[in-house]
């Protein structure tokens, strides 16, 4: 038996077995004593005082001492308390059995289980001096297993063509059933993949057999979808230019562009309505003018084709309001005969064909009204000289 100091505390972790230096108890309590909390940890006696001191100690200085993952405890010189602290890494369910000291070889035996984290003091006090120390009786702990899965998708030689799928790694204890994971009717199973502007298409003869199964303790799982290239997929779009007034409706047909197709992994073919007929200015619809408005010419009036869509280019116009031709008012009034003076002015002429009758002169004959001309002119200056004279 060793020898107990006073004021000292102690704890002994042991991982299975008994305590071959405790001896039978000579004396019972007569009840069965039971402490709870809602915490997370329960603590358990069964009342009875034994005979007996542990062999090991560590005291007990107010510092933590882990006993089991995720578990510390911790006491006082001197104290019958001890706390006993678990956090969330701590396995559910686990059992710890507790001998606390008292004063003559003495002790009392507590069974701790922890359901969740929380916290739980231990005190003994009620059954005498039980501050001198604290052991503990470890059961083995169950061991945490884990395990992982991973689904490629990959083409007949092997490479790549989607990214790696990786399933949510699971834990369970060891003894527990092995959780179990699935493929096939999920997400996970693709009929189809595009890569690169190809299509593949799965190898339905190649399906893994480990599509559906369990998780391994320690191991990742992998699982392969096997895919076929097939031919290149082909896509095809359209485009029709609309006409319509500021309020949305047509006042000339639609015009459709050529229908284009085009593969997957090459650019869209271009389209261009401004700076070609389609680009119309003024359009007559019903005996009215209707003028485009500048300000909403489509973003899309050119562009690129769209895979399976159907574009619409829409033109927007406005009435144009034509003003009436004003009418030009005189401030005399006419009168008839003003009337008859314009009539006169704009009646044609008759043609004086008269000269038609008279005969042209012989070659070297003088007209005689020319001569008479002459000799006129003669008189008339001879007169004027004489009267000047006199």
């Amino acid at each position: 038996i060793l020898k107990t100091f006073p004021y000292v505390s102690c704890i002994l972790l042991l991982i299975s077995g008994t305590f071959s230096g405790i001896p039978a108890s000579p004396a019972r309590a007569n009840t069965l004593q039971a402490q709870e909390n809602p915490s997370g940890i329960t603590g358990l006696t069964d009342g009875i005082i034994h005979k007996g001191q542990p062999k090991k100690q560590i005291p007990g200085n107010g510092q933590p001492y882990q006993i089991a993952q995720g578990i510390t405890v911790s006491g006082n010189q001197g104290s019958a308390e001890w706390i006993f602290t678990a956090d969330e890494t701590a396995i559910p369910h686990t059992s710890l059995t507790v001998y606390v000291c008292g004063v003559g070889n003495s002790y009392v035996t507590y069974t701790i289980t922890i359901y969740g984290a929380g916290t739980y003091v231990l005190n003994a006090s009620q059954y005498g001096a039980f501050n001198q120390g604290l052991a503990l009786e470890a059961p083995e702990q169950p061991i945490a297993l884990s395990g992982s899965v991973r689904v490629h998708y990959v083409d007949e030689s092997g490479h790549s063509i989607a990214a790696v799928e990786n399933l949510k790694t699971l834990s369970w204890l060891e003894g527990d059933p092995v959780p179990q994971y699935q493929t096939l009717n999920t997400p996970l199973y693709r009929e189809s993949i595009t890569y690169n502007g190809e299509m593949y298409k799965l190898d339905t003869n190649l399906i893994p057999s480990n599509a559906n199964g369990f998780y391994l303790p320690g191991q990742t799982i992998d699982i392969t979808y096997f895919y076929k290239l097939s031919a290149p997929l082909e896509v095809s779009g359209d485009v029709v230019v609309r006409y319509v007034d500021e309020e949305g409706k047509s006042i000339a047909n639609d015009k459709k562009l050529s229908t284009l197709s085009w593969f997957v992994d090459e650019t869209a073919p271009a389209y261009q309505t401004l700076d070609t007929p389609l680009y119309q200015e003024r359009i007559n619809s019903k005996g009215k003018v209707y003028e485009l408005d500048v300000n909403k010419i489509p973003d899309n009036a050119n562009g690129f084709y769209m895979a399976n869509q159907t574009l619409s280019v829409t033109y927007i116009y406005k009435l144009r309001e034509i003003p009436e031709k004003p009418e030009e008012i005189s401030d005399i009034p006419k009168t008839r005969d003003d009337f008859t003076l314009e009539t006169k002015a704009v009646s044609p002429k008759p043609l004086d064909k008269s000269y038609a009758k008279e005969k042209l002169p012989k070659t070297g004959e003088r007209p005689t009204s020319s001569i008479v001309s002459i000799a006129g002119s003669g008189i008339l200056l001879a007169l004027y000289y004489i009267i000047r004279r006199n």
